[in-house]
């Protein structure tokens, strides 16, 4: 088993706890304590805190697009796959520990964060809609790119509201209700495109 180098070490607490209690919820001491190092050894791999965040973002969307490439890759042609694919990666979040993904929480408190985790934060959520355009265009659920964009912003905005609002009522079966009707409605909205206007 590969052993896990100080510095991912650091980026896995700081994502635990990001996700837990926010960016400004905890401090590197908190974070060498949890890793059994001095706080001068943080400072040493990530000199400031904006750093160490932009980092854990940064890493966080590189691991979730790289799932997303995979998934694509088994239903080129199938939105409602892949888009059911992209809902089950929130599901698996919220039913294995219990916390909102990176975004959800960085969202958030966008006001409060610094550049360079905003920049993170915002490449992150373009890259995920640019992933949903593309697999609602091929999967033919659209032809109009402007339309895939629509979408795209229904099915991430819909999955982060419903993440949250789960775990804030304390009721973690509002996801996957609200993930069945958000399927029902794109399917509705495909159906109602192909109908032909009357004259």
């Amino acid at each position: 088993m590969k052993t896990r180098s100080k510095q991912d070490q650091l980026l896995d607490e700081a994502e635990s706890m990001i996700r837990l209690g926010g960016f400004h919820a905890f401090s590197f001491r908190d974070i060498a304590r949890e890793v059994n190092l001095k706080s001068a050894s943080v400072h040493y791999h990530f000199p400031t805190k904006e750093d160490l965040g932009a980092a854990v973002m940064k890493r966080y969307g590189a691991r979730a697009l790289a799932v997303l490439e995979t998934v694509f890759e088994k239903h080129p042609t199938d939105w409602e796959a892949n888009v059911r694919e992209f809902a089950d990666l929130f599901t698996s979040a919220l039913e294995r520990d219990g916390k909102l993904c990176l975004c959800g929480m960085l969202a958030a408190e966008y006001a409060m964060l610094p550049t360079a985790v905003v920049v993170e934060l915002n490449d992150f959520a373009e890259k995920n809609l640019r992933w949903l355009e593309e697999v609602l265009l091929k999967g033919a659920w659209t032809e109009d790119k402007t339309e895939a964009r629509h979408g795209a912003h229904l099915v991430f905005s819909t999955l982060e509201g419903a993440m949250m609002i789960s775990l804030s009522s304390g009721k973690r079966t509002i996801l996957s209700e609200v993930i069945a009707l958000m399927i029902v409605c794109l399917r509705s909205r495909q159906e109602l495109a192909k109908k032909p206007v009357a004259s």
